[in-house]
């Protein structure tokens, strides 16, 4: 390690300023940019800053680090400090100089050009009444003068005594500063207007020392929108307020291109030009364009005023506004500024924040992408929708991290009256609000999308468990179904959608109970009725018998295709409202072929297709069993269990089929049956590999040897291991479901009512290129389920709802509709107490952070009475430091 690096770091541990400040400068002279840019960054990210970055040394320096670099021209450090925050336009009131000033003095230019490249630089900006041009002419510096005359520099700036640039080049006799003035400015030089003390002026001095140089004709030059363009890209507000003044005194109309000046003043920040702009304009009338530059570049004073003239805000803005967000922050711009430029669009009343862009992107898609926490959480409150899909099918709380959207959900509870008896908790569910639920739908949800995007994205009705389904699948989000706000929404949509459940149930179980007794019937009767004729020889009785058994069985089959035609008409209501949801569900599948085997039986199939019925029919009746909540958390541990039987047996599926194999080589000459071929052979040992040896019927004889030894071979690696490691994993996969029992019936109860739904309302597919994917205009054939269940906005007209737990949990709809349609309903326990838990906890944190921040700005106080203290004891020894660095 170096030593200047030595020194930085215990000094840095020492936390002294005005040794900081010491070894500050000594890099700096000493051109150490690595140890200078390593102490001044630490110490500005020190909260609060060990360091003032404008700090002015005492004298005899009585200079900034800025002053410094760049009388010493150190291009570098200027950058670095410029990109800190260093003011470029701070004028030195001992030296009477600015940074550009101390530049221009020592001649380098490329210090000079450094400074330029800031947008805040002014390069007509006057020290004792004199620019950087004028300390370059004196000095005779083409190379300076130069480059500030390409950077809008004006050579029609007079000093104190009258004299320009031009007057000064041309009194010294130095006709090349006079030609490069003339030549290379930017600004047309004024040789008329200004006089020095013997009353000349530019054109008369020029006139007589170059006679031979060829000079404009005299006139008045006007004020015209070049000249008040040049000063603002010149950030010379002083000289365009000046000439704006000049402007308006003439009496002049409405300058052209002032919308143009108004964009400019506003790029550069300008507060002061922009308020005069402003001044001179009617009420509200801003160019959009202004307003969206003060957006990108994040100048959050400027937006202010610009929305106190009433203006009109279009919805370009705020998606202009969140999509900085995201972007890198440029030179001058800082992310809390882009922060308040969002609170202030969304503050305005005009703006809305469903809107969407070409790509179907959504405010909130932005803000998520960035990361900005508070920015999505602004957005969250002010109304966006946590799963409106963009063009590719992303919603934006795929990019939303759980602790954020956690965060939102906690600030969507609230309570009333707390400790009464009209204690009431306030449930806030607009984050959950599709953008299709409000009325009318063309002024509520405004898009930038064209026309006919805007027509295919379109529904009638629109999902509301669409964002819900995405947090039960999603491996981070999915434990914040069991939130309050989540789970209360859930188990809303449940009460609307269980009685169409209950239904299908019961219908179901009828078709259960009459296709089983039918299949029964039918293998038992004949032989039945066979044995009857060949006993009774044409007895009365018996023919009654034979009759009443041949009624019992039309009976059952005229039932059974009754209720098989009913399921038939089910499943197509299903496939025609949403061809995507039925063909995407296994269950569907399943059905269909319940379905197509059922009418093979009822058409006369044999037993084997009747087989294969009752044990469908059983499953299916199981899966519908497992859709209420109570019983999930078990047919949930049935369907992991067996899939995972299935993977793990799949990886020795080839063990057992070598045994198989091994069986019949030893033991296919012996005659015996189980192992006679490999089919047999495969089908006998995986019967062993439950434990059914039958080890006395296995001819160990003809190979005594071997087959014992492949034998137990088999029993240790098969029956015992393999059977175990089984047992253990159906023992750890029981034992982790069970310990996310809510969990897993939360999720469970998500998909039910997501599928439920979304076969009630009906979507398409997204792809164009699917068969199913054409609009099928008019088609709501379950529209009058689809109003029953959803929940926006008959029931949650604002959204909102309340719930009262000291009177039974009882939930308090708004409005009259809502109270008619959704009434009688109660909130679960269990997520009253949790939302309680949360209010409770939260109300604990604010008055933590309430003493907290009283103990902050107590210590805040007692640190700047000990600086203050400090800097009078010390104000010599500080005011030494220059003095000991250049002993």
């Amino acid at each position: 390690m170096e030593p200047e690096e030595e020194i930085f770091q215990m000094q840095t541990l020492r936390n002294e300023s005005p040794s900081l400040y010491k070894i500050l400068l000594d890099s700096l002279q000493a051109n150490h940019y690595a140890v200078f840019k390593s102490l001044l960054k630490k110490g500005l990210e020190k909260r609060p800053p060990s360091i003032t970055i404008d700090y002015t040394y005492p004298y005899p320096i009585n200079k900034t680090l800025l002053d410094i670099a760049c009388s010493e021209g150190r291009p570098a450090f200027v950058q670095l400090l410029l990109d800190l925050g260093a003011s470029p336009n701070k004028i030195n009131n001992s030296h009477h100089r600015a940074p550009i000033h101390f530049a221009t003095e020592s001649s380098h230019h490329d210090v000079i050009l450094a400074l330029l490249e800031d947008p805040r630089t002014n390069p007509n900006l006057e020290a004792s009444r004199e620019t950087a041009l004028h300390f370059a002419v004196k000095n005779n510096d083409i190379k300076c003068a130069k480059v500030l005359l390409e950077n809008n520099s004006s050579p029609n700036v007079p000093n104190s005594r009258g004299i320009t640039p031009l007057h000064s080049a041309a009194n010294a006799s130095n006709r090349d500063m006079v030609d490069l003035i003339m030549t290379q400015s930017r600004l047309s030089p004024d040789i008329d207007t200004f006089r020095d003390f013997r009353k000349r002026t530019a054109r008369e001095i020029i006139t007589d020392k170059f006679p031979e140089l060829s000079l404009p004709p005299p006139g008045d030059k006007p004020v015209d929108f070049n000249t008040l363009r040049f000063y603002l890209d010149a950030n010379d507000e002083t000289h365009f307020l000046e000439n704006l003044k000049t402007f308006e005194e003439y009496g002049a109309p409405r300058l052209d291109g002032e919308d143009k000046l108004m964009v400019i003043a506003a790029e550069r920040n300008l507060k002061t030009a922009v308020t005069e702009l402003l001044r001179r304009r009617e009420h509200g009338s801003i160019p959009r364009a202004a307003l969206e530059v003060v957006v990108r570049r994040a100048h959050h004073e400027l937006l202010r005023e610009f929305l106190k003239t009433g203006v009109k805000i279009e919805n370009e803005v705020l998606m202009i506004a969140c999509q900085e967000l995201g972007v890198p922050c440029r030179f001058g711009v800082e992310q809390h500024s882009r922060i308040k430029c969002l609170k202030l669009l969304l503050e305005h009343p005009d703006v809305q924040v469903r809107i969407e862009d070409e790509k179907g992107n959504c405010p909130l898609h932005y803000a998520a992408r960035a990361e900005d926490a508070e920015a999505v959480d602004l957005l969250l409150k002010a109304g966006s929708y946590l799963g409106h899909t963009n063009a590719f099918g992303v919603p934006p709380i795929a990019h939303i991290s759980p602790k954020i959207l956690e965060d939102h959900l906690d600030s969507c509870l609230k309570s009333r009256s707390d400790k009464t008896d009209d204690y009431e908790i306030e449930f806030d569910y607009k984050c959950l609000m599709p953008h299709t639920v409000d009325s009318p739908p063309e002024e509520t949800r405004q898009t930038l999308l064209p026309k006919h995007s805007r027509a295919q994205r379109k529904a009638t009705h629109s999902p509301e468990m669409e964002i819900l389904l995405y947090l039960s699948k999603s491996s981070t989000l999915k434990h914040l179904l069991k939130h309050p706000v989540i789970s209360s929404f859930l188990h809303l949509k449940w009460h609307k959608i269980r009685h169409i459940l209950y239904v299908n149930f019961a219908f179901y179980v009828f078709f259960y109970i009459f296709i089983n007794c039918y299949i029964l019937l039918l293998n038992y009767n004949p032989a039945n009725l066979e044995a009857t004729i060949e006993n009774t020889n044409g007895s009365k009785s018996s023919v009654r018998t034979i009759l009443t058994s041949r009624g019992q069985q039309d009976g059952l089959w005229s039932l059974t295709a009754v209720f098989l035609v009913g399921l038939t008409i089910r499943e197509v209501l299903q496939f025609l409202s949403s061809p995507r949801h039925y063909i995407m569900s296994s269950e569907n599948c399943l059905e269909m072929i319940l379905i197509v085997l059922a009418a093979a039986v009822l058409s006369g199939a044999g037993r084997q297709v009747g087989a294969l019925v009752i044990l469908l029919s059983a499953w299916e009746l199981v899966i519908l069993i497992g859709q209420h909540p109570k019983m999930s958390t078990g047919i949930e541990m049935f369907k992991t269990v067996t899939w995972n039987f299935i993977k793990f047996l799949f990886l020795y599926a080839f063990l057992i089929l070598a045994f198989a194999l091994a069986f019949v080589t030893l033991f296919k000459d012996i005659g015996d049956d189980n192992f006679s071929d490999p089919g047999h052979a495969l089908f006998k040992t995986i019967i062993m590999l439950t434990g059914e040896f039958d080890a006395s019927d296995i001819p160990f004889v003809s190979r005594p040897g071997l087959s014992h030894a492949i034998f137990i071979l088999f029993v240790f690696l098969i029956a015992i291991v393999l059977f175990n490691l089984l047992n253990g994993l159906a023992v750890s996969d029981t034992a982790d479901i069970l310990g996310k029992a809510e969990l897993v019936g939360l999720i469970s109860r998500t998909q039910l009512v997501a599928y439920a739904e979304g076969v009630a309302v009906g979507t398409r597919l997204r792809s164009s290129k699917s068969c199913f994917s054409c609009p099928r205009k008019g088609m709501d054939i379950l529209g009058f389920v689809s109003r029953r269940i959803l929940l926006f906005p008959r029931c949650l007209m604002q959204g909102k709802l309340g719930v009262k737990p000291y009177k039974g949990n009882e939930i308090r709809f708004q409005g009259v509709e809502a109270k008619r349609s959704c009434r009688d309903l109660t909130m679960d326990s269990l997520i009253v107490n949790r939302a309680r838990d949360i209010l409770r906890s939260r109300s604990k944190v604010s008055e933590y952070q309430t003493v907290m921040q009283e103990l902050a700005d107590i210590r805040s106080c007692l640190l700047r009475m000990e600086r203050k203290l400090m800097g009078e004891l010390k104000g010599d020894d500080v005011g030494a430091v220059p003095e000991d660095d250049g002993n």
